[in-house]
């Protein structure tokens, strides 16, 4: 009797544990490993198709932080709920508010001109729209967008969290017409609508939001859902573990990393270095950024360039900018003892890499100098150190900006974890 009831509680304490565990590899199978074959034990996860939009004014460098926090919310439901499966479609890139060259054609561009997508599928499962849309005959009817609306009533007075259901999407982008809702869709129009739409008032993290998505899905029969205005979601762990393995997947497209490697070997004099090239780079934002924000002058820059030039012993900068031609001649003449470089583009490279392709070949260019200087509160700079800290360089050639100061200031650190 002794030796039943020790088995008995043995079974006890060892079900919960074997249940946990058989639950966590079932999360990590794929959806064709879920299910071989029919039967009362068979799980075939319910696949849902997750699109999402962002604010039309904003740029190339936030959007692709908004990635991460949706595809950080798809890891984490993915890993955690076995009744589903979530893929997210990648959102076009669509004549963005920055990109000024307006011969080249630069609308209902695919992820495939400026990352690698294999890269991005390792982390999650990720498909083109435009592969979607050949998937579904040319047609793509959504069965629900959500429109987040940030909303900061009560902020003080009520928990942070907030996920408030509206009625419809009136004063948005979006209309009703017969049965159906339109709008432009990354220039998909003609090919994309929705069954419904919806605002929410909103005011979370990527987790939270993710939660609730959880919960409507457990309700409604939805198989294409889209979020817009998905800027308004925060991140809910920026700068630990998840956000840097999503962000490593984030490589670039080879060929622009080929182009970007190739210059930044015609800057190198230094064959004996493993990484990199032994140049200063620097990244002045100014145009419309300078509008909102203190801006440094041009003379001082330039003094702290000169002495972080002499500091490091380097002869050779490497400019990234988007500021004026007159302003680029007076960094020129101001640094006239040094050897400055831009990379100017030409028509053929506007044409087979765009405006944003040509941006990422600056910002490749930049992450592999021996040291480097950004602006501060620029994504674009943010993006840079970003990338430096993949590939190893120490903090202090990384975090650095121009400021009004008598030299250079530190920015924050963003340090890798993995």
């Amino acid at each position: 009797m002794l030796i039943f009831w020790q088995n008995y509680i043995s079974l006890i304490i060892l079900c919960p544990i074997l249940i946990r565990a058989v639950s966590n590899q079932i999360r990590n199978l794929k959806p064709e490993h879920l299910c071989q074959e029919e039967g009362n034990f068979c799980i075939k996860p319910k696949e849902i198709f997750l699109l999402y939009d962002v604010n039309p004014v904003e740029g190339f460098n936030l959007r692709r932080d908004v990635y991460i926090r949706i595809a950080n919310l798809v890891k984490k439901i993915n890993n955690e709920r076995i009744e589903f499966r979530f893929k997210l479609v990648l959102p076009p890139w669509h004549n963005l508010y920055h990109w000024k060259s307006k011969q080249v054609q630069q609308s209902m561009l695919d992820w495939k001109n400026f990352f690698d997508i294999n890269s991005l599928n390792e982390y999650i499962p990720v498909i083109e729209l435009s592969d979607i849309i050949n998937e579904t005959n040319g047609t793509l009817i959504l069965d629900q967008i959500y429109f987040l609306e940030n909303d900061f009533e009560n902020f003080n007075n009520e928990p942070f969290d907030k996920f408030l259901l509206q009625d419809n999407c009136d004063q948005t982008i979006y209309f009703k017409e017969r049965e159906f809702i339109r709008g432009n869709f990354w220039g998909y129009g003609h090919k994309i609508r929705a069954k419904k739409c919806q605002k929410i008032k909103f005011r979370g993290t990527n987790f939270y939001l993710g939660d609730n998505l959880i919960k409507i899905l457990r309700q409604q029969n939805l198989k294409f859902l889209m979020i817009d205005k998905a800027e308004a979601v925060i991140h809910q762990d920026y700068g630990q573990s998840e956000y840097w393995k999503c962000r490593k997947s984030m490589k670039f497209s080879h060929i622009l990393v080929d182009k970007g490697l190739d210059l930044v070997k015609s800057l190198n004099t230094d064959e004996k270095k493993k990484i990199g090239g032994n140049y200063l780079a620097v990244h002045l934002r100014r145009g419309d950024f300078l509008k909102h924000r203190p801006s440094v002058s041009i003379e001082q820059i330039c003094k702290q360039i000169k002495m972080v030039l002499d500091q490091v012993n380097l002869e050779r900068v490497f400019i990234a900018t988007d500021g004026t031609e007159s302003e680029i001649r007076d960094v020129k003449n101001l640094l006239m003892n040094f050897d400055v470089i831009k990379y100017n583009p030409t028509e053929k490279d506007l044409q087979d890499y765009k405006d944003g392709g040509i941006s990422i070949i600056d910002q490749i260019v930049c992450s592999y100098a021996e040291f480097f200087i950004g602006t501060r509160e620029s994504t674009f700079s943010l993006r840079i150190q970003e990338e430096r800290e993949i590939l190893g360089f120490d903090s202090s050639t990384t975090f650095n900006c121009f400021c009004n100061d008598q030299k250079i200031c530190e920015t924050n650190k963003w340090l890798l974890k993995i």
